[in-house]
């Protein structure tokens, strides 16, 4: 079997991490509505839990969304360098920050 080039892996890892997020987008919802119903029925707090949990999960799917992708188009950097400063800024690190750390 021939080895797999990096460009061939580096598209096989985007389409996995964009395949990942319908996923995502309904795992959170579909998870507050099933225990937001849950506790309203054992509770007896009629559908305040169940609102509650449901829009918790979307703000957690949304976060999840957006951090993936991020990843697939930080995956889709062509240049390595421009990665590298990606990187850097998400971690809060400025090039002035590393240079007066090397002093």
């Amino acid at each position: 079997m021939a080895p797999i080039s990096k460009e061939r892996a580096r598209l096989a890892r985007q389409v996995g991490v964009l395949t990942a997020l319908p996923f995502v987008m309904l795992a959170g919802p579909l998870a507050g509505y099933l225990a937001g119903s849950w506790l309203d029925r054992r509770f007896g707090t009629g559908n305040l839990l169940l609102i509650i949990l449901i829009l918790l999960g979307t703000a957690g799917a949304g976060r999840e969304t957006f951090k993936l992708i991020q990843l697939a188009s930080r995956e889709s950097s062509e240049d390595p360098e421009h990665r590298d400063a990606d990187e850097k800024r998400e971690r809060g690190v400025s090039d002035s920050d590393q240079s007066d750390h090397a002093r």
